[in-house]
């Protein structure tokens, strides 16, 4: 797998979450996530590694299950995204994605996954992390909630370069993959209760 290049970032960090200074608590919280996960879903991110890194591409029946496994608890916007996706050729799907993965700045990957409809930001996250787990994590409400501490909806490809970098610092930090560091931010933010925002 080729080098990947960061983005520009547009924004400075703030100070990350203290927690995250230990390679133990980010290592308890990953650990966490996977107790949580039920067979299926930690199959098909393995799977999709697997076919990814191997074909150096995406089908259009990945993309499928990326946003069923993605949009699971979410019926309704599931149904939009996988309409959207019903106007995609599988051609398109296949030069997107193996695009992608060729290319090795983050801006560039973003631009020609989110080529496809129904691939926006987090879906080209998961797509990402997918392929490449030890550069990328999945953005999320919750993962970017513990990073930041703030909400961020709807994320933007600015987000989506300091959330990546910031993740990425994470790891190197602790020698774990991006990937386990957002997995660790996802599960201890689910885990908090919160306040009705309203």
């Amino acid at each position: 797998m080729a080098a990947v290049k960061s983005g520009k970032l547009t924004q400075p960090f703030n100070a990350l979450p203290s927690w995250v200074s230990l390679r133990e608590d980010i290592l308890k919280w990953c650990q966490r996530y996977h107790e949580n996960e039920d067979s299926f879903n930690r199959g098909l991110e393995e799977q999709l590694r697997g076919k990814f890194q191997e074909q150096k591409c995406g089908t259009y029946d990945d993309l499928q299950a990326i946003l069923r496994w993605k949009f699971a608890e979410m019926p309704g916007r599931l149904k939009r995204e996988l309409n959207l996706l019903s106007t995609v050729s599988p051609d398109l799907a296949k030069d997107a994605t193996h695009q992608a993965f060729a290319l090795t700045d983050d801006s560039d990957r973003l631009r020609q996954l989110r080529r496809i409809r129904g691939v926006g930001i987090a879906v080209a996250s998961v797509i990402l992390s997918f392929y490449d787990p030890q550069n990328y994590g999945i953005i999320d409400i919750h993962s970017w909630r513990e990073l930041f501490g703030k909400e961020q909806k709807p994320f933007n490809e600015s987000d989506f370069l300091r959330f990546t970098e910031a993740v990425r610092r994470l790891a190197r930090d602790h020698g774990l993959p991006a990937r386990d560091v957002e997995k660790a931010l996802f599960n201890k933010n689910r885990a908090q209760p919160r306040e009705d925002v309203g």
